[in-house]
């Protein structure tokens, strides 16, 4: 391996260490009952018990989450747990063969399972690099890479990886290419692959309605001139489709007890829709100015507005508008899928109770398409596009790596006012201040290195060298803190670690290093 690989891959190493985060992974189990418990025993119950039955996941919650006709089941829909079983079944057969003792407080079950979400993600990179190929647009991997980490979603990679966001773009990038695939080459077996891939994107997340304007969306962006068209081949997709659709009925059934395509049915029958249309009844013009200026507020909000923190969705947005004048079908289009997405921030009145706004991540693929189309127009407006879109894709970026640094940039513990006027917990309407006050505040960097990969790794061969009381010394006469409760809970936690957790962790980022390095280094070539 020559010098420069070394560099290059070394480089990508720290990085990735220092942003993958310790925080959820050090645990035997995650509890019950929130949103990532959810995904997570979708994934335990077929790898532990080989069943749909979730009573002993839930023993003791069972009207904690989903209550139907008397079964036990998650709020959270199944195709994120589907996808992260097999890296489960390695690391509950890494638990049984090592003979795990959980007493030291971390399983090997929980640290192979997060790692799905960073590998889903490294799977979605490798799909838009085949996009850019087969769109002729010829558009660097590594400015590609920088704006894909740029819109929020690595938070849900390296930090809260039980979380649909990830599984949620892979599946509908991997459609978006099956569908371009199918418009440049007309082979039947891509028709297939798309409704099996929307089948997927839909057990993900039941509300993604935007798959089905997809094929109308590409063929007007890329192949106005394809001859082939789905409409033609309606047979092909109208039989794998009702196959699918019966399994989707018969995996609510097995599930939840219902047969239901109605996510409403599944999400404890929230209310928000009903009142947010009644609403449109009772007073039309106040709720036409109401919504135009909540999405106002949701581009341009500190609490992680799109504009800032989200750049691609904004020029995603930006472009669908400008289309009108070039292609009126198109445009509407368009206006619907992003439309539906911010609708549901106003219904909500909510960013999302955790890192970025976090609903509208599903736009990020068609975002990042509509980028690349406006990019091979090589005009000065495509070019302000491009400065607009890296600076803030970096301090998007930087925001992830620095968030729940310092108090500044935490979510709050108590219901405080959001950027809607809503009280809730776990927001932070003053974030971007926050952020940019943090990267000037020394226990920000203190915070960044000591929860990754890169500060468990030093730690735990500190403590393998020397006592705690030596380390605990040594950073005294280096004025920096030690006797932070909270901290010396963790390097308590750390000196437990053994050498086969820190030799897999180890492993995995550097196969992930190399396999990054990789794919920029091809795409180079």
């Amino acid at each position: 391996m020559s010098i420069n690989k070394v560099k290059s891959l070394s480089l990508i190493l720290i990085f990735l260490s220092l942003f993958f985060k310790v925080d959820f992974r050090l645990q035997t189990e995650l509890e019950c009952c929130s949103d990532d418990h959810d995904y997570y025993i979708h994934a335990e119950t077929i790898v532990t018990d080989l069943d749909f039955d979730y009573s002993n996941q839930l023993e003791g919650f069972e009207g904690s989450r989903n209550f139907i006709n008397g079964k036990s089941a998650p709020i959270g829909f199944y195709g994120t747990g589907a996808l992260s079983t097999p890296f489960m079944y390695i690391g509950t057969l890494i638990d049984k063969f090592s003979n795990h003792d959980f007493k030291l407080g971390y399983s090997f079950k929980l640290l192979l399972y997060s790692f799905s979400s960073p590998f889903y993600f490294l799977l979605t990179f490798l799909i838009l690099i085949k996009i850019n190929k087969e769109l002729s647009i010829n558009y660097s991997k590594t400015k590609l890479l920088l704006l894909f980490l740029g819109t929020g979603l690595p938070y849900y990679v390296f930090e809260r990886y039980s979380m649909t966001h990830v599984f949620d773009t892979f599946s509908i990038t991997c459609l978006i290419y099956s569908i371009i695939l199918f418009y440049k080459y007309g082979s039947s077996k891509y028709l297939y692959i798309i409704s099996f891939l929307s089948f997927l994107t839909l057990t993900i997340r039941w509300t993604n309605y935007q798959i089905f304007l997809l094929p109308l969306i590409i063929q007007k962006l890329f192949f106005k001139e394809s001859k082939y068209r789905i409409k033609d081949n309606i047979f092909k997709v109208l039989a794998p489709s009702l196959l699918l659709l019966s399994l989707f009925l018969i995996h609510s059934k097995l599930i939840w007890g219902i047969y239901t395509l109605n996510p409403r049915d599944i999400y404890n029958q929230h209310e928000f829709v009903s009142i947010f249309f009644q609403t449109a009844i009772d007073s039309p013009l106040n709720f036409l100015f109401s919504n135009i200026e909540d999405i106002f507020i949701t581009l341009s909000t500190m609490e992680f507005g799109v504009m800032w923190f989200s750049p691609i969705i904004f020029v995603g947005l930006i472009i669908s508008l400008k289309i009108i004048r070039e292609d009126t079908i198109l445009s509407i289009a368009l206006t619907l899928v992003y439309g539906f997405y911010f609708i549901i921030i106003n219904i909500w009145q909510s960013v999302g109770n955790a890192y970025g706004i976090r609903y509208l991540y599903p736009l990020i693929s068609i975002s990042i398409l509509l980028f690349l189309k406006n990019y091979n127009k090589n005009n000065i407006y495509s070019r302000m596009t491009e400065y607009y879109v890296f600076i803030f894709s970096t301090l998007s970026l930087l925001s992830v790596l620095f968030f729940e640094s310092w108090e500044g940039s935490q979510l709050s513990l108590v219901a405080v006012e959001n950027s809607f006027g809503k009280y809730e917990k776990f927001v932070q309407p003053n974030y971007l201040p926050g952020f940019l006050r943090g990267l000037f505040e020394i226990d920000s960097y203190l915070k960044v290195f000591t929860t990754s990969f890169l500060g468990l790794i030093f730690f735990r061969i500190f403590l393998w060298l020397y006592d705690k009381d030596v380390l605990f010394s040594t950073l005294e006469k280096l004025d920096l803190p030690s006797s932070n409760s909270d901290f010396i809970e963790y390097i308590y936690q750390i000196s437990r670690i053994n050498l086969l957790a820190i030799f897999v962790i180890i492993i995995f980022l550097y196969l992930y290093a190399y396999f990054l390095n990789k794919l920029l280094k091809i795409s180079q070539s």
